[in-house]
């Protein structure tokens, strides 16, 4: 779903600009990626979103997993700002394309 409304608005993925980590203790670290959207549309190139993304790392058999994605930006927010410039509305939770008009 939240492919979906990213898509809806022209963002295709995320680049990478930066990254820190901050080890917590012997097996758990923070780990904070920061990097700008790419685009999906070549008509109407959106200004890329930056987005900020920390993890809660845990290593477990000598590989970290994933143990908390923490998202500091109201995604929802920011994708219903962009939608009416793109013609875009959304319907419950799936996105659709509304016709211009």
């Amino acid at each position: 779903m939240r492919d979906q409304m990213f898509a809806s608005i022209g963002v295709g993925g995320m680049e990478l600009d930066s990254i820190s980590e901050t080890p917590l203790d012997g097996l758990h670290t923070l780990v904070k990626r920061r990097g700008p959207s790419t685009s999906t549309r070549r008509e109407t190139t959106p200004k890329p979103l930056t987005l900020a993304s920390p993890f809660l790392l845990r290593r477990h058999e000598e590989r970290w997993r994933i143990v908390l994605y923490l998202n500091h930006h109201d995604i929802a927010s920011i994708i219903s700002t962009r939608r009416p410039a793109l013609g875009v509305t959304i319907t419950s939770a799936a996105a659709t394309t509304s016709a211009p008009g």
